[in-house]
């Protein structure tokens, strides 16, 4: 495709669950967005039970014109619109009529029509939310400019939804792809990268069933066969819930992420032969005893720690924080 023939520059996707307390700030991090070129936000409700499809209807009736579309199938309702003042935000709305990600049902077959149509892709999930106006633009004018960038990313400030407090900024300085490799710095929320690279990576990586997120492989992926532009910036909200893929109340749900990331890793190293697997087996011991005190579990907590002292891996900061944990717990 040329240039003349995108329809969008920008197409976001934004995949949402029983989000109905969070949702508007997603929605209004996308209409606030700046640009001088056209964006399509597609936002997908995987059938909600918690009354969010009606604040997504809510939210279009005030903001935006009347729908320019709307289709029915039995599988979704679609509502298409353009905003009341934002003349470059438009707005597709899938609401589906029965869960797909329960019965692994893929959604992305609805949204081709607009992610065919667009140079560049973003990702927002419903709970998070963009803080910066001028977020698509600046990420837009970087990738324009050098076609070696592969993809752009920036900072985010996470947000604990139970304490209703912001914490951290995440997103550190991107370096390498072994940095990347070591430990994933990417916010999701903040990235915005090349759709042809996708496609690529899908034909050349054997993704594993036990991997429970998409996105660390695809980075890893744009990392070493292209390149990674760090936006000093903070652009989002990543709003961290008591329960979500990478941070539960199961200890066992979150010693399975932990795997996962781990399963990763080594499948990486396999793949490119670069990298240090001591010190990928090290920060994997060393996040699977820090969580499994932090959930009270002593005997795992200790095998943990016996495993990352065979691996050579125990600072001083180590041995500090199992004492602290054995102070805690007795």
């Amino acid at each position: 495709m040329g240039k003349q023939d995108y329809k969008y520059m920008v197409c976001t996707r934004c995949m949402t669950y029983n989000h109905a307390p969070y949702i508007e700030d997603a929605l209004r991090g996308f209409a606030m967005q700046e640009t001088t070129f056209p964006v399509v936000y597609i936002i997908v409700d995987d059938a909600s039970t918690d009354g969010e499809p009606d604040v997504i209807r809510q939210y279009l009736s005030e903001n935006f014109q009347e729908p320019y579309r709307t289709e029915e199938t039995d599988d979704y309702n679609l509502i298409c619109a353009h905003h009341k003042t934002n003349e470059n935000c438009i707005f597709v709305v899938f609401l589906l009529k029965y869960n797909h990600y329960s019965i692994k049902k893929p959604k992305m077959p609805y949204l081709s029509e607009w992610l065919d149509n667009s140079k560049y892709h973003a990702l927002c999930e419903g709970d998070d939310y963009w803080i910066e106006p001028l977020k698509l633009q600046k990420q837009v004018q970087i990738l324009e400019e050098n076609e070696r960038i592969g993809m752009v990313y920036s900072k985010s400030i996470t947000y604990n939804q139970k304490k209703d407090k912001t914490g951290k900024i995440i997103g550190a300085d991107y370096i390498d792809y072994v940095k990347l490799l070591y430990q994933n710095v990417i916010p999701t929320a903040t990235v915005l990268y090349r759709p042809d690279l996708l496609n690529s990576y899908k034909s050349s990586i054997i993704s594993n069933p036990r991997w429970k997120m998409g996105d660390y492989p695809f980075w890893l992926y744009i990392a070493h066969d292209s390149s990674i532009f760090y936006l000093d910036s903070v652009t989002a909200i990543y709003r961290k819930l008591p329960e979500s893929a990478s941070h539960s109340a199961d200890y066992n749900r979150e010693i399975s992420f932990l795997d996962s990331v781990f399963e990763i890793q080594k499948y990486f190293l396999a793949l490119y032969g670069e990298g240090d697997a001591l010190e990928i087996e090290r920060r994997y011991w060393r996040n699977c005893y820090v969580t499994a005190f932090k959930h009270g579990n002593k005997k795992e907590g200790n095998h943990y720690f016996s495993q990352l002292r065979a691996a050579g891996g125990v600072t001083v900061r180590d041995r500090i924080r199992l004492l602290s944990y054995h102070v805690k717990l007795f």
